[in-house]
């Protein structure tokens, strides 16, 4: 029972720093709206565009857009991080870095999915900001990239 009260506690937790982040994320990406319906609208529709790659691995709508979300998402977090735990030397470098990496990338990393699960719960597994930013520097420092279900290439056995 005692174990149920903490991980209940920890989701909780987890929960109200999610809401925190994506309140954030989508006021940054959403400077000019004033309605708050529409707002958390917005919210929703972003936390359930980054839940869906984080269960399905797979991109729902555009890269472009999705990846805006995303590189909007770590910036919170980052910022999150650095005010809940503390920050290092370089952080700053090391954010402009990070978010730099996700934005050159033209199709969706292969490492989508795991990059997901990160911004939807950042704390879950990293309890300091230099260990997070180790760990979605190793996700955003692949060179391949998602493989479109719907392409078949020549070399496809379904096509003989």
């Amino acid at each position: 029972l005692g174990v149920a009260r903490s991980d209940t506690a920890g989701a909780v937790r987890n929960r109200r720093l999610e809401t925190h982040y994506l309140q954030v994320s989508v006021k940054h990406l959403l400077p000019t709206v004033a309605d708050r319906g529409v707002v958390a609208m917005a919210q929703d529709e972003t936390l359930g565009a980054i839940r869906a790659c984080a269960a399905s691995g797979l991109c729902e709508g555009p890269w472009l857009v999705l990846r805006a979300t995303f590189s909007a998402r770590l910036a919170v977090v980052l910022d999150a991080f650095a005010k809940e735990v503390g920050t290092f030397d370089a952080f700053a470098a090391q954010k402009a870095t990070l978010l730099k990496m996700l934005d050159e990338f033209e199709q969706p990393p292969f490492t989508l999915q795991r990059l997901a699960e990160l911004l939807l719960e950042p704390r879950r597994q990293y309890g300091s900001t230099p260990k997070y930013m180790n760990g979605v520097l190793k996700l955003l420092s692949v060179s391949s990239y998602l493989e479109d279900p719907t392409a078949t290439g020549p070399d496809d056995p379904m096509d003989e």
